[in-house]
């Protein structure tokens, strides 16, 4: 008997996995028509977004981060993504996107995702 394993353990186990792996799947369905209605009535109240403004002059920007007084730092990685070529820089712009310097921060390897201590 040792090592043994019972067909009929294995058949209930497998029902059980079935019913749990239907009950989950019924879960992920869409709303019914009525949970449509009370969410097509919750839509009313959504504020919508309004393009205030485009920056342009960019290579390859990746990273956005908030700068110390206002303005948006962008990290460009111009080339490949995991090259160490010094090609790589920042960008510092206002509220408003007009470049304030270009070049804020330049010679990086690829720059991505940041963020902004002590001011």
């Amino acid at each position: 008997m040792h090592g043994f394993v019972s067909k009929t353990k294995e058949v209930p186990m497998r029902l059980i996995a079935l019913f749990v792996s239907a009950s989950m799947l019924s879960a992920c369905s869409g709303p019914n028509a009525s949970e449509q209605t009370a969410l097509q009535t919750q839509g009313a109240g959504v504020p919508a977004l309004e393009q205030l403004w485009v920056a342009g002059g960019f290579s390859a920007p990746e990273g956005v981060a908030a700068a110390p007084g206002g303005g948006y730092f962008i990290s460009n990685i111009a080339g490949e993504g995991g090259a160490k070529d010094g090609e790589g820089w920042v960008t510092h712009i206002s509220q408003t996107g007009d470049i304030l310097k270009e070049r804020f921060v330049d010679a990086m390897n690829a720059p991505k995702g940041m963020t902004v201590l002590n001011d």
